[in-house]
């Protein structure tokens, strides 16, 4: 997938809730990256991604975490039936 973005196939969509979830992960001691790091690797991601703004949901989630996710894929399709293994309660 990152030689999609790289060759400008594909372009990553995110909202504010999902960076600020990556930044969390990426700077858990496990993964060993600086905070240098993940601030470039992010500010790398905004740069060729797009911002969105998801309109909520009222659907209950097994892992609310995922909500965000689901908002943001029903921004960009429009059409939630493109996902029909999402688990929504």
């Amino acid at each position: 997938m990152i030689s999609l973005i790289l060759s400008d196939v594909l372009v990553p969509c995110y909202d504010n809730r999902i960076m600020n979830g990556y930044s969390k992960v990426l700077e858990r001691p496990k993964f060993g990256f600086s905070m240098s790091e993940v601030t470039s690797l992010l500010a790398w991601f905004e740069s060729i991604g797009r911002s969105i703004v998801a309109e909520p949901c009222d659907s209950s989630f097994i892992d609310e975490a995922d909500r965000k996710f689901y908002e943001a894929v029903k921004f960009i399709t429009g059409d939630m039936k493109l996902f029909p293994k999402i688990h929504i309660y």
